[in-house]
Protein backbone atom coordinates (compact mmCIF):
# COMPACT_ATOMS: atom_id res chain seq x y z
CA UNK A 1 0.00 0.00 0.00
CA UNK A 2 1.79 3.43 -0.89
CA UNK A 3 0.35 7.14 -1.55
CA UNK A 4 -0.43 8.78 -4.62
CA UNK A 5 1.11 12.16 -3.03
CA UNK A 6 5.12 11.79 -4.31
CA UNK A 7 8.34 13.05 -3.47
CA UNK A 8 11.31 12.68 -5.53
CA UNK A 9 9.20 10.44 -7.88
CA UNK A 10 8.50 8.12 -4.77
CA UNK A 11 5.65 7.78 -2.59
CA UNK A 12 5.18 9.24 0.49
CA UNK A 13 4.68 6.60 3.08
CA UNK A 14 4.93 3.49 1.54
CA UNK A 15 3.30 -0.06 4.24
CA UNK A 16 3.81 -3.41 2.88
CA UNK A 17 6.16 -6.31 2.60
CA UNK A 18 8.44 -5.02 0.29
CA UNK A 19 7.84 -1.22 0.79
CA UNK A 20 9.46 1.32 -1.40
CA UNK A 21 8.98 4.81 -0.56
CA UNK A 22 10.11 8.19 1.28
CA UNK A 23 9.06 6.66 4.22
CA UNK A 24 8.97 2.90 3.58
CA UNK A 25 7.55 0.95 6.48
CA UNK A 26 7.61 -2.84 6.21
CA UNK A 27 9.22 -6.49 6.18
CA UNK A 28 11.97 -5.83 3.49
CA UNK A 29 12.11 -1.68 2.83
CA UNK A 30 13.98 1.18 0.89
CA UNK A 31 13.52 4.60 0.94
CA UNK A 32 14.56 8.12 2.50
CA UNK A 33 13.35 7.08 6.01
CA UNK A 34 13.11 3.29 6.68
CA UNK A 35 11.75 1.52 9.31
CA UNK A 36 11.84 -2.53 8.58
CA UNK A 37 13.36 -5.62 9.36
CA UNK A 38 15.68 -5.68 6.21
CA UNK A 39 16.53 -2.60 4.46
CA UNK A 40 18.23 0.32 3.59
CA UNK A 41 17.87 3.97 3.35
CA UNK A 42 19.13 7.52 4.36
CA UNK A 43 17.79 6.97 7.95
CA UNK A 44 17.90 2.96 8.38
CA UNK A 45 15.53 1.67 10.87
CA UNK A 46 16.15 -1.95 10.55
CA UNK A 47 17.06 -5.18 12.46
CA UNK A 48 19.62 -6.15 9.57
CA UNK A 49 20.28 -2.88 7.29
CA UNK A 50 22.52 -0.11 6.10
CA UNK A 51 22.45 3.91 5.81
CA UNK A 52 23.89 7.03 5.98
CA UNK A 53 22.56 6.89 9.75
CA UNK A 54 21.87 3.18 10.17
CA UNK A 55 19.51 2.45 13.79
CA UNK A 56 19.77 -1.39 13.35
CA UNK A 57 20.72 -5.23 15.06
CA UNK A 58 23.40 -5.15 13.19
CA UNK A 59 24.19 -2.08 11.25
CA UNK A 60 26.56 -0.44 8.46
CA UNK A 61 26.24 3.25 7.79
CA UNK A 62 28.27 6.28 7.92
CA UNK A 63 26.89 6.78 11.36
CA UNK A 64 25.84 3.73 12.84
CA UNK A 65 23.89 2.66 15.50
CA UNK A 66 23.81 -1.04 16.64
CA UNK A 67 24.37 -4.17 18.43
CA UNK A 68 26.69 -5.23 16.03
CA UNK A 69 27.95 -1.66 14.48
CA UNK A 70 30.43 -1.00 11.78
CA UNK A 71 30.27 3.17 11.01
CA UNK A 72 32.86 4.68 8.66
CA UNK A 73 32.69 7.68 10.79
CA UNK A 74 31.02 6.48 13.99
CA UNK A 75 29.87 3.24 15.32
CA UNK A 76 28.36 3.46 18.39
CA UNK A 77 27.50 -0.26 20.23
CA UNK A 78 28.07 -3.31 21.73
CA UNK A 79 30.55 -4.20 19.50
CA UNK A 80 31.09 -1.34 17.39
CA UNK A 81 33.85 -0.65 15.30
CA UNK A 82 34.67 2.73 13.36
CA UNK A 83 37.12 5.69 13.26
CA UNK A 84 34.98 6.88 16.05
CA UNK A 85 33.75 4.01 17.94
CA UNK A 86 31.76 4.20 22.02
CA UNK A 87 30.67 0.29 23.00
CA UNK A 88 31.32 -2.44 25.22
CA UNK A 89 34.21 -3.99 22.40
CA UNK A 90 34.84 -0.67 20.82
CA UNK A 91 37.60 -0.80 18.27
CA UNK A 92 38.49 2.50 16.14
CA UNK A 93 40.78 4.98 15.78
CA UNK A 94 39.03 7.38 18.65
CA UNK A 95 37.72 4.90 20.90
CA UNK A 96 36.01 4.72 24.24
CA UNK A 97 35.76 0.46 25.16
CA UNK A 98 33.05 -0.72 28.50
CA UNK A 99 30.18 -0.22 29.73
CA UNK A 100 28.30 2.93 29.93
CA UNK A 101 28.06 3.23 25.41
CA UNK A 102 26.37 6.38 25.79
CA UNK A 103 28.45 8.25 28.78
CA UNK A 104 31.38 6.94 26.23
CA UNK A 105 30.27 9.04 23.46
CA UNK A 106 31.12 12.75 24.76
CA UNK A 107 34.86 11.58 25.69
CA UNK A 108 35.18 9.88 22.64
CA UNK A 109 34.17 13.04 20.83
CA UNK A 110 36.50 15.05 23.07
CA UNK A 111 39.40 12.97 21.85
CA UNK A 112 38.47 13.48 18.02
CA UNK A 113 38.13 17.40 19.01
CA UNK A 114 41.61 17.45 20.50
CA UNK A 115 43.14 15.75 17.73
CA UNK A 116 41.15 16.34 14.49
CA UNK A 117 44.22 15.60 11.78
CA UNK A 118 43.56 12.19 11.80
CA UNK A 119 39.50 12.44 11.17
CA UNK A 120 40.14 14.76 8.60
CA UNK A 121 42.14 13.25 6.57
CA UNK A 122 39.91 10.00 6.74
CA UNK A 123 36.97 11.84 6.46
CA UNK A 124 38.50 13.14 3.40
CA UNK A 125 40.04 9.90 1.74
CA UNK A 126 36.17 8.46 2.13
CA UNK A 127 34.45 11.75 0.22
CA UNK A 128 36.82 11.46 -2.83
CA UNK A 129 35.83 7.74 -2.61
CA UNK A 130 32.52 8.44 -2.25
CA UNK A 131 32.83 10.84 -5.08
CA UNK A 132 34.28 8.83 -7.37
CA UNK A 133 31.67 6.17 -6.71
CA UNK A 134 28.80 8.42 -7.14
CA UNK A 135 30.30 9.64 -10.41
CA UNK A 136 30.76 6.25 -11.81
CA UNK A 137 27.53 5.42 -10.25
CA UNK A 138 25.30 4.23 -13.88
CA UNK A 139 28.63 1.38 -14.49
CA UNK A 140 27.78 -0.47 -11.30
CA UNK A 141 26.93 -4.25 -12.56
CA UNK A 142 27.94 -7.16 -11.98
CA UNK A 143 30.85 -6.82 -14.12
CA UNK A 144 31.65 -3.79 -12.84
CA UNK A 145 35.08 -5.20 -11.40
CA UNK A 146 36.53 -4.81 -14.98
CA UNK A 147 34.88 -1.94 -16.33
CA UNK A 148 34.81 0.60 -12.83
CA UNK A 149 37.82 2.27 -14.34
CA UNK A 150 37.34 2.40 -17.86
CA UNK A 151 36.48 5.03 -20.00
CA UNK A 152 32.89 5.72 -20.53
CA UNK A 153 33.21 4.94 -24.35
CA UNK A 154 34.52 1.47 -23.81
CA UNK A 155 32.37 -0.06 -21.27
CA UNK A 156 31.27 -3.13 -22.27
CA UNK A 157 27.09 -2.13 -21.67
CA UNK A 158 26.16 -0.67 -24.70
CA UNK A 159 23.47 1.76 -22.73
CA UNK A 160 26.69 3.36 -21.02
CA UNK A 161 28.59 4.00 -24.02
CA UNK A 162 25.69 5.22 -26.18
CA UNK A 163 25.47 8.02 -22.89
CA UNK A 164 28.62 8.73 -23.37
CA UNK A 165 28.75 9.68 -27.42
CA UNK A 166 25.28 11.45 -27.59
CA UNK A 167 27.97 14.44 -26.05
CA UNK A 168 30.30 13.90 -28.54
CA UNK A 169 30.91 16.03 -31.14
CA UNK A 170 34.29 15.75 -32.70
CA UNK A 171 33.32 13.73 -36.08
CA UNK A 172 36.37 12.12 -36.76
CA UNK A 173 36.23 10.51 -33.56
CA UNK A 174 32.00 9.61 -33.73
CA UNK A 175 33.04 8.33 -37.43
CA UNK A 176 35.35 5.75 -35.70
CA UNK A 177 32.52 4.60 -33.24
CA UNK A 178 30.32 4.57 -35.89
CA UNK A 179 32.38 2.05 -37.62
CA UNK A 180 33.78 0.08 -35.35
CA UNK A 181 31.74 -0.17 -32.32
CA UNK A 182 29.54 -3.52 -32.41
CA UNK A 183 26.35 -2.28 -30.90
CA UNK A 184 23.54 -1.04 -33.07
CA UNK A 185 22.29 1.65 -30.66
CA UNK A 186 25.49 3.15 -30.14
CA UNK A 187 26.06 3.50 -33.19
CA UNK A 188 22.75 4.91 -33.92
CA UNK A 189 23.01 7.35 -30.89
CA UNK A 190 26.34 8.71 -32.61
CA UNK A 191 24.64 9.17 -36.14
CA UNK A 192 22.72 12.00 -34.62
CA UNK A 193 25.37 13.92 -34.15
CA UNK A 194 27.55 13.53 -37.38
CA UNK A 195 26.91 16.89 -39.46
CA UNK A 196 29.89 16.39 -41.63
CA UNK A 197 28.45 15.54 -44.89
CA UNK A 198 31.44 14.03 -46.40
CA UNK A 199 31.72 12.07 -43.15
CA UNK A 200 27.55 10.99 -43.80
CA UNK A 201 28.42 9.19 -47.41
CA UNK A 202 31.56 7.51 -46.15
CA UNK A 203 29.70 5.36 -43.32
CA UNK A 204 26.95 4.97 -45.70
CA UNK A 205 29.12 3.63 -47.81
CA UNK A 206 31.59 1.47 -45.42
CA UNK A 207 28.70 0.29 -42.90
CA UNK A 208 27.53 -2.92 -42.40
CA UNK A 209 24.68 -2.35 -40.34
CA UNK A 210 20.82 -1.95 -42.09
CA UNK A 211 19.76 0.10 -39.39
CA UNK A 212 22.62 2.67 -39.29
CA UNK A 213 22.49 2.89 -43.48
CA UNK A 214 18.77 3.21 -43.40
CA UNK A 215 19.00 6.43 -40.80
CA UNK A 216 22.18 7.83 -42.83
CA UNK A 217 20.47 7.19 -46.61
CA UNK A 218 17.23 9.04 -44.89
CA UNK A 219 18.83 12.43 -44.32
CA UNK A 220 21.05 12.68 -47.41
CA UNK A 221 19.19 14.20 -50.41
CA UNK A 222 22.41 15.62 -52.89
CA UNK A 223 22.42 13.48 -55.91
CA UNK A 224 25.60 13.36 -56.18
CA UNK A 225 26.31 11.71 -52.58
CA UNK A 226 23.45 9.83 -53.19
CA UNK A 227 25.21 8.42 -56.69
CA UNK A 228 28.49 7.51 -54.90
CA UNK A 229 26.46 5.44 -52.54
CA UNK A 230 24.45 3.55 -54.77
CA UNK A 231 28.11 3.09 -56.74
CA UNK A 232 29.63 1.89 -53.87
CA UNK A 233 28.24 0.92 -50.66
CA UNK A 234 28.83 -2.26 -49.23
CA UNK A 235 25.26 -3.36 -48.76
CA UNK A 236 22.99 -3.96 -51.39
CA UNK A 237 20.05 -2.43 -49.24
CA UNK A 238 22.37 0.90 -49.05
CA UNK A 239 22.51 0.62 -52.81
CA UNK A 240 18.68 0.34 -53.35
CA UNK A 241 17.80 2.41 -51.28
CA UNK A 242 20.17 5.21 -52.22
CA UNK A 243 19.14 4.70 -55.65
CA UNK A 244 15.22 4.96 -54.84
CA UNK A 245 16.28 8.60 -53.40
CA UNK A 246 17.89 9.21 -56.28
CA UNK A 247 15.18 8.46 -58.71
CA UNK A 248 13.07 11.51 -57.42
CA UNK A 249 16.30 13.59 -56.95
CA UNK A 250 17.96 12.91 -60.55
CA UNK A 251 16.18 9.97 -62.53
CA UNK A 252 18.24 10.02 -65.08
CA UNK A 253 21.93 8.89 -63.36
CA UNK A 254 19.98 5.66 -62.72
CA UNK A 255 21.12 4.08 -66.37
CA UNK A 256 24.42 4.46 -65.41
CA UNK A 257 24.14 2.98 -62.21
CA UNK A 258 22.17 0.22 -64.14
CA UNK A 259 24.66 -0.36 -66.69
CA UNK A 260 28.12 -0.58 -64.03
CA UNK A 261 25.69 -3.14 -61.49
CA UNK A 262 26.93 -6.50 -61.39
CA UNK A 263 24.67 -7.45 -58.03
CA UNK A 264 21.45 -8.86 -59.03
CA UNK A 265 19.27 -7.87 -56.45
CA UNK A 266 20.73 -3.80 -57.09
CA UNK A 267 20.16 -4.62 -60.54
CA UNK A 268 16.65 -5.32 -59.80
CA UNK A 269 15.83 -2.53 -57.16
CA UNK A 270 17.58 0.17 -59.42
CA UNK A 271 15.55 -1.13 -62.77
CA UNK A 272 12.45 -0.95 -60.81
CA UNK A 273 13.01 2.90 -60.53
CA UNK A 274 13.15 3.75 -64.09
CA UNK A 275 10.12 4.68 -66.36
CA UNK A 276 11.80 6.04 -69.13
CA UNK A 277 11.66 3.15 -71.85
CA UNK A 278 15.15 5.47 -73.63
CA UNK A 279 16.85 4.71 -70.57
CA UNK A 280 15.89 0.60 -70.72
CA UNK A 281 16.70 0.45 -74.05
CA UNK A 282 19.92 2.26 -73.75
CA UNK A 283 20.77 -0.58 -70.38
CA UNK A 284 19.26 -3.61 -72.69
CA UNK A 285 22.32 -2.53 -75.45
CA UNK A 286 25.24 -1.30 -72.81
CA UNK A 287 24.42 -3.04 -69.62
CA UNK A 288 27.49 -5.20 -68.26
CA UNK A 289 25.38 -7.91 -66.51
CA UNK A 290 22.49 -9.87 -68.80
CA UNK A 291 20.34 -9.76 -65.71
CA UNK A 292 20.12 -5.96 -66.53
CA UNK A 293 19.65 -6.32 -69.96
CA UNK A 294 16.69 -9.08 -68.75
CA UNK A 295 15.40 -7.03 -66.37
CA UNK A 296 15.07 -4.13 -68.94
CA UNK A 297 13.47 -6.01 -70.84
CA UNK A 298 10.73 -6.72 -68.46
CA UNK A 299 10.07 -3.58 -67.93
CA UNK A 300 9.35 -1.93 -71.24
CA UNK A 301 5.81 -0.88 -71.56
CA UNK A 302 5.63 -1.07 -74.93
CA UNK A 303 8.75 -2.58 -76.70
CA UNK A 304 9.26 -2.21 -80.40
CA UNK A 305 9.17 -5.61 -82.42
CA UNK A 306 12.09 -4.32 -84.53
CA UNK A 307 14.18 -2.99 -81.81
CA UNK A 308 13.55 -6.57 -79.90
CA UNK A 309 14.32 -7.68 -82.93
CA UNK A 310 17.50 -6.46 -83.29
CA UNK A 311 19.09 -7.23 -80.02
CA UNK A 312 18.33 -11.48 -80.36
CA UNK A 313 20.39 -10.42 -83.56
CA UNK A 314 22.96 -8.61 -82.05
CA UNK A 315 23.22 -10.12 -78.35
CA UNK A 316 25.89 -13.12 -77.19
CA UNK A 317 24.34 -13.94 -74.03
CA UNK A 318 21.43 -16.17 -74.75
CA UNK A 319 19.57 -15.52 -71.97
CA UNK A 320 19.07 -12.08 -72.81
CA UNK A 321 17.94 -12.98 -76.48
CA UNK A 322 15.29 -15.61 -75.16
CA UNK A 323 14.20 -12.53 -72.97
CA UNK A 324 13.83 -10.36 -75.92
CA UNK A 325 11.80 -13.56 -77.80
CA UNK A 326 9.29 -13.37 -75.01
CA UNK A 327 8.33 -10.16 -75.60
CA UNK A 328 7.99 -10.59 -79.15
CA UNK A 329 4.27 -10.77 -80.69
CA UNK A 330 4.81 -10.49 -84.47
CA UNK A 331 3.99 -13.65 -86.29
CA UNK A 332 6.78 -12.55 -89.23
CA UNK A 333 9.61 -12.05 -86.87
CA UNK A 334 9.20 -14.82 -84.52
CA UNK A 335 9.13 -16.95 -88.44
CA UNK A 336 12.26 -15.48 -88.72
CA UNK A 337 14.14 -16.77 -85.82
CA UNK A 338 12.47 -20.12 -85.77
CA UNK A 339 14.01 -20.67 -89.29
CA UNK A 340 17.81 -18.04 -88.28
CA UNK A 341 20.73 -19.14 -87.69
CA UNK A 342 19.86 -19.13 -83.50
CA UNK A 343 20.75 -21.07 -80.57
CA UNK A 344 18.13 -23.70 -80.26
CA UNK A 345 17.30 -22.09 -77.02
CA UNK A 346 16.25 -18.96 -78.56
CA UNK A 347 14.24 -20.86 -81.51
CA UNK A 348 12.20 -22.38 -78.82
CA UNK A 349 11.41 -19.65 -77.26
CA UNK A 350 9.96 -18.04 -80.53
CA UNK A 351 7.92 -21.50 -80.78
CA UNK A 352 6.80 -20.80 -77.12
CA UNK A 353 5.10 -17.30 -78.56
CA UNK A 354 3.09 -17.89 -81.99
CA UNK A 355 -0.66 -19.06 -81.23
CA UNK A 356 -1.13 -19.72 -84.95
CA UNK A 357 -1.87 -24.04 -85.28
CA UNK A 358 -1.97 -23.72 -89.02
CA UNK A 359 1.90 -22.46 -89.11
CA UNK A 360 3.10 -24.67 -86.09
CA UNK A 361 2.11 -27.36 -88.43
CA UNK A 362 3.79 -26.15 -91.23
CA UNK A 363 7.35 -25.60 -88.73
CA UNK A 364 7.05 -28.81 -87.82
CA UNK A 365 6.99 -30.60 -91.25
CA UNK A 366 10.70 -28.58 -91.63
CA UNK A 367 13.84 -29.97 -91.17
CA UNK A 368 14.43 -27.73 -87.80
CA UNK A 369 16.75 -29.49 -84.87
CA UNK A 370 14.98 -31.89 -82.28
CA UNK A 371 14.64 -29.92 -79.52
CA UNK A 372 12.45 -26.71 -81.56
CA UNK A 373 10.71 -30.07 -83.41
CA UNK A 374 9.51 -31.31 -79.75
CA UNK A 375 8.83 -27.46 -78.56
CA UNK A 376 6.53 -26.99 -81.56
CA UNK A 377 4.97 -30.53 -80.99
CA UNK A 378 4.30 -29.27 -77.08
CA UNK A 379 3.05 -25.71 -78.19
CA UNK A 380 0.17 -27.42 -80.47
CA UNK A 381 -0.92 -29.59 -77.71
CA UNK A 382 -0.50 -26.13 -75.43
CA UNK A 383 -3.13 -24.44 -77.51
CA UNK A 384 -5.60 -26.65 -78.05
CA UNK A 385 -8.60 -25.28 -76.72
CA UNK A 386 -10.22 -26.21 -73.15
CA UNK A 387 -13.62 -28.01 -73.19
CA UNK A 388 -16.06 -27.47 -70.27
CA UNK A 389 -18.62 -30.08 -70.45
CA UNK A 390 -22.21 -29.92 -68.71
CA UNK A 391 -25.30 -32.06 -67.70
CA UNK A 392 -27.52 -29.97 -66.01
CA UNK A 393 -30.88 -30.85 -64.13
CA UNK A 394 -33.40 -29.63 -61.34
CA UNK A 395 -36.54 -30.12 -59.92
CA UNK A 396 -39.46 -28.39 -60.78
CA UNK A 397 -40.58 -26.31 -58.36
CA UNK A 398 -44.34 -27.16 -59.18
CA UNK A 399 -44.37 -30.48 -60.23
CA UNK A 400 -40.96 -32.06 -58.39
CA UNK A 401 -40.28 -33.92 -61.81
CA UNK A 402 -36.79 -33.77 -62.82
CA UNK A 403 -36.24 -31.21 -65.59
CA UNK A 404 -32.96 -31.28 -67.80
CA UNK A 405 -31.01 -27.77 -69.15
CA UNK A 406 -29.29 -29.04 -72.20
CA UNK A 407 -28.34 -25.76 -73.23
CA UNK A 408 -27.32 -22.46 -72.33
CA UNK A 409 -31.18 -21.59 -71.60
CA UNK A 410 -32.60 -18.29 -69.59
CA UNK A 411 -36.08 -19.87 -69.10
CA UNK A 412 -37.16 -23.77 -70.12
CA UNK A 413 -40.48 -25.68 -69.69
CA UNK A 414 -41.02 -28.59 -67.71
CA UNK A 415 -42.31 -31.50 -70.06
CA UNK A 416 -44.56 -32.75 -66.87
CA UNK A 417 -46.37 -29.99 -66.46
CA UNK A 418 -45.36 -27.72 -69.27
CA UNK A 419 -44.56 -24.80 -66.69
CA UNK A 420 -41.41 -22.33 -67.40
CA UNK A 421 -39.13 -22.07 -65.13
CA UNK A 422 -36.45 -19.23 -65.59
CA UNK A 423 -33.06 -19.74 -64.80
CA UNK A 424 -31.45 -16.35 -63.47
CA UNK A 425 -28.03 -15.10 -64.09
CA UNK A 426 -27.07 -16.05 -60.52
CA UNK A 427 -27.81 -19.79 -61.15
CA UNK A 428 -25.35 -19.45 -64.06
CA UNK A 429 -22.74 -17.72 -62.10
CA UNK A 430 -22.84 -20.86 -59.22
CA UNK A 431 -22.40 -23.42 -62.36
CA UNK A 432 -19.63 -21.32 -63.88
CA UNK A 433 -17.62 -21.29 -60.96
CA UNK A 434 -18.67 -24.62 -59.24
CA UNK A 435 -15.95 -26.84 -59.57
CA UNK A 436 -15.42 -30.47 -61.63
CA UNK A 437 -17.34 -33.26 -60.84
CA UNK A 438 -20.46 -32.98 -59.36
CA UNK A 439 -22.48 -30.32 -57.70
CA UNK A 440 -26.00 -29.78 -55.75
CA UNK A 441 -27.03 -26.48 -54.87
CA UNK A 442 -30.29 -26.10 -52.77
CA UNK A 443 -31.34 -22.58 -53.50
CA UNK A 444 -32.63 -21.16 -55.20
CA UNK A 445 -33.22 -24.30 -57.32
CA UNK A 446 -32.45 -27.61 -56.44
CA UNK A 447 -29.69 -27.97 -59.23
CA UNK A 448 -27.35 -30.88 -59.78
CA UNK A 449 -24.49 -29.72 -62.32
CA UNK A 450 -21.85 -32.58 -63.33
CA UNK A 451 -19.08 -30.40 -64.93
CA UNK A 452 -15.96 -32.10 -66.68
CA UNK A 453 -13.18 -31.31 -69.22
CA UNK A 454 -13.76 -33.44 -71.32
CA UNK A 455 -13.71 -32.67 -75.20
CA UNK A 456 -17.33 -32.94 -77.34
CA UNK A 457 -18.89 -36.52 -78.55
CA UNK A 458 -21.36 -37.08 -81.50
CA UNK A 459 -24.96 -37.70 -79.88
CA UNK A 460 -25.56 -40.72 -81.74
CA UNK A 461 -22.52 -42.91 -82.02
CA UNK A 462 -20.19 -41.19 -78.92
CA UNK A 463 -17.32 -40.57 -81.06
CA UNK A 464 -15.43 -37.71 -80.63
CA UNK A 465 -15.85 -34.39 -82.94
CA UNK A 466 -13.63 -32.62 -84.57
CA UNK A 467 -14.71 -29.23 -83.20
CA UNK A 468 -11.00 -27.78 -82.60
CA UNK A 469 -11.16 -25.44 -85.85
CA UNK A 470 -14.88 -24.59 -85.82
CA UNK A 471 -14.57 -20.51 -86.48
CA UNK A 472 -16.31 -18.73 -83.64
CA UNK A 473 -19.27 -17.33 -83.91
CA UNK A 474 -19.95 -19.99 -86.41
CA UNK A 475 -23.74 -21.36 -86.50
CA UNK A 476 -23.10 -24.70 -89.12
CA UNK A 477 -23.37 -27.92 -87.52
CA UNK A 478 -20.53 -29.96 -86.93
CA UNK A 479 -20.67 -33.23 -89.41
CA UNK A 480 -19.94 -36.51 -87.21
CA UNK A 481 -16.78 -37.91 -88.89
CA UNK A 482 -18.25 -41.48 -88.31
CA UNK A 483 -21.96 -41.49 -88.14
CA UNK A 484 -22.10 -38.25 -90.29
CA UNK A 485 -24.76 -37.23 -87.72
CA UNK A 486 -24.87 -33.78 -87.28
CA UNK A 487 -24.67 -32.10 -83.98
CA UNK A 488 -25.39 -28.30 -83.37
CA UNK A 489 -23.07 -25.60 -82.78
CA UNK A 490 -23.52 -22.08 -82.01
CA UNK A 491 -21.87 -18.98 -80.69
CA UNK A 492 -21.73 -18.07 -76.88
CA UNK A 493 -24.77 -16.24 -75.92
CA UNK A 494 -23.74 -12.82 -74.97
CA UNK A 495 -26.09 -12.78 -71.44
CA UNK A 496 -24.00 -15.98 -70.08
CA UNK A 497 -20.90 -14.60 -68.97
CA UNK A 498 -18.78 -17.33 -68.85
CA UNK A 499 -15.41 -16.64 -69.47
CA UNK A 500 -13.22 -14.09 -71.49
CA UNK A 501 -11.73 -17.05 -73.17
CA UNK A 502 -15.01 -18.69 -74.38
CA UNK A 503 -15.52 -18.90 -77.72
CA UNK A 504 -18.38 -21.63 -78.72
CA UNK A 505 -20.77 -24.33 -78.01
CA UNK A 506 -21.82 -27.49 -79.32
CA UNK A 507 -23.85 -30.52 -78.98
CA UNK A 508 -26.73 -27.64 -77.94
CA UNK A 509 -29.54 -25.22 -79.17
CA UNK A 510 -29.23 -21.62 -78.95
CA UNK A 511 -32.10 -20.07 -76.79
CA UNK A 512 -35.22 -20.41 -77.86
CA UNK A 513 -34.19 -22.64 -81.09
CA UNK A 514 -36.60 -25.72 -81.88
CA UNK A 515 -34.69 -29.08 -79.64
CA UNK A 516 -33.09 -31.27 -82.07
CA UNK A 517 -36.04 -34.04 -81.28
CA UNK A 518 -38.93 -31.80 -82.29
CA UNK A 519 -37.59 -30.79 -85.81
CA UNK A 520 -38.19 -33.84 -87.64
CA UNK A 521 -42.24 -33.98 -86.51
CA UNK A 522 -44.57 -33.85 -88.95
CA UNK A 523 -48.27 -33.40 -88.25
CA UNK A 524 -50.87 -35.69 -87.68
CA UNK A 525 -54.72 -36.32 -88.69
CA UNK A 526 -57.03 -36.95 -87.09
CA UNK A 527 -61.22 -37.34 -87.07
CA UNK A 528 -63.24 -35.19 -84.17
CA UNK A 529 -64.89 -37.84 -82.26
CA UNK A 530 -68.37 -36.24 -82.90
CA UNK A 531 -68.67 -34.79 -86.37
CA UNK A 532 -65.70 -36.70 -87.91
CA UNK A 533 -64.36 -33.69 -89.19
CA UNK A 534 -60.41 -34.06 -90.23
CA UNK A 535 -58.22 -32.47 -87.30
CA UNK A 536 -54.49 -31.48 -88.01
CA UNK A 537 -52.33 -31.78 -84.52
CA UNK A 538 -49.47 -30.83 -84.31
CA UNK A 539 -46.81 -30.03 -81.47
CA UNK A 540 -48.57 -27.11 -80.80
CA UNK A 541 -51.57 -28.32 -80.45
CA UNK A 542 -53.14 -28.41 -76.33
CA UNK A 543 -53.82 -31.66 -75.10
CA UNK A 544 -57.35 -30.77 -74.97
CA UNK A 545 -58.10 -30.13 -78.77
CA UNK A 546 -60.79 -28.43 -79.95
CA UNK A 547 -62.58 -29.00 -83.25
CA UNK A 548 -62.75 -26.11 -85.31
CA UNK A 549 -66.54 -27.03 -87.21
CA UNK A 550 -68.55 -27.95 -84.26
CA UNK A 551 -66.11 -26.78 -81.04
CA UNK A 552 -66.02 -30.02 -79.13
CA UNK A 553 -62.74 -30.33 -76.89
CA UNK A 554 -61.30 -33.88 -77.11
CA UNK A 555 -58.14 -35.26 -74.89
CA UNK A 556 -55.49 -36.48 -77.30
CA UNK A 557 -54.32 -40.17 -76.53
CA UNK A 558 -50.86 -40.73 -74.83
CA UNK A 559 -49.48 -42.31 -77.87
CA UNK A 560 -50.39 -39.42 -80.52
CA UNK A 561 -49.22 -36.82 -77.23
CA UNK A 562 -45.63 -38.99 -76.97
CA UNK A 563 -45.15 -38.96 -80.48
CA UNK A 564 -45.39 -34.99 -80.79
CA UNK A 565 -43.65 -34.71 -77.59
CA UNK A 566 -40.88 -36.73 -77.18
CA UNK A 567 -39.52 -37.85 -73.82
CA UNK A 568 -36.65 -35.32 -73.27
CA UNK A 569 -33.14 -37.02 -71.82
CA UNK A 570 -30.51 -35.39 -70.08
CA UNK A 571 -27.38 -35.28 -72.62
CA UNK A 572 -23.83 -33.13 -72.16
CA UNK A 573 -22.90 -30.63 -74.30
CA UNK A 574 -19.68 -28.31 -74.26
CA UNK A 575 -18.41 -25.10 -74.09
CA UNK A 576 -14.99 -24.68 -76.09
CA UNK A 577 -12.56 -22.01 -74.50
CA UNK A 578 -9.43 -20.15 -75.66
CA UNK A 579 -6.02 -22.34 -74.41
CA UNK A 580 -5.87 -18.92 -72.51
CA UNK A 581 -8.37 -20.47 -69.84
CA UNK A 582 -5.07 -22.84 -68.58
CA UNK A 583 -3.93 -19.84 -66.96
Amino acid sequence: METKTKIFGMPVFSFGFAAKGFIAVGFAGRGVITIAQFGYGFIAITQFGFGVVSISQFGFGLIAVAQGALGILVAIGQGALGFIAAGLNAKGYYSMSGPGVWRNVPVVLDQAISNPAPLIVWASIWAVIFLFFWSQRDKFSLKMSRDLFRSRKKHRDDRIRARAVSNLTDQDELLRIILNDPSDYVKTTAIKNITDPDKRVRIAKATRSEEVAGIIVAVISDPDALFDIARDAILPSVKIAAAVKLARADPSRLTALACSEIDKGVIEGIIECITDQDALETIIRTAASPHAKTRAIYNLEKPGQEFLYSIVKSEADISVCQSAVYRISDTRILSEIIHGDYHSTVKTAAVERIEDKQLLTEFSRTDLPGAVLSAIDHRLNEIRPVYHSLKIEFICPYCSQPVFVNAPLRKTTCQSCLRETAIAGTIWKGIRDAGFGVTRFTSPLNLTVEKTRSTPFCGTCREPLLTDEVPNGSKKPVKCGSCGAEQTSCPVPGWLRWSKYAEQVFCTEEDGATAPGEKDIKPVAVSCIKCGAPLEITAATPRNATCRYCNTVQYLPDPLWHSLHPVKIKHAWYIRNSFKERS
